[in-house]
């Protein structure tokens, strides 16, 4: 459903990655809705899988390290993964 109606709204947030740069996107409620819409879609999705105590905890660890400083999704991703995927990984594997 939601690759249907990405392709339905080319140019719009649907369509645009939510790190896409802010010129990326049409307005400034499109990039609201690109932007913090997305991404906590993805946290509230990813709270549900590991559950709450431990994406808190992530969140927590996360927000010291990345402190005053500009991180990427580079340095995010691997940490996300070390931190929430590693101990269960069947949570996330396909078969």
């Amino acid at each position: 459903m939601y690759r249907a109606l990405a392709s339905a709204e080319a140019g719009t947030s649907q369509a645009t990655p939510a790190w896409a740069a802010a010129s990326a996107y049409a307005d400034t409620d499109d990039y609201g809705r690109g932007a913090y819409q997305k991404t906590a879609l993805a946290f509230a999705t990813l709270e549900r899988h590991v559950g709450r105590a431990r994406i808190m905890a992530f969140l927590a660890a996360w927000a010291a390290h990345a402190a005053f400083a500009h991180p990427t999704a580079d340095e995010f991703l691997p940490c996300s993964r070390a931190m929430l995927m590693a101990p269960r990984p069947r949570d996330f594997a396909r078969a």
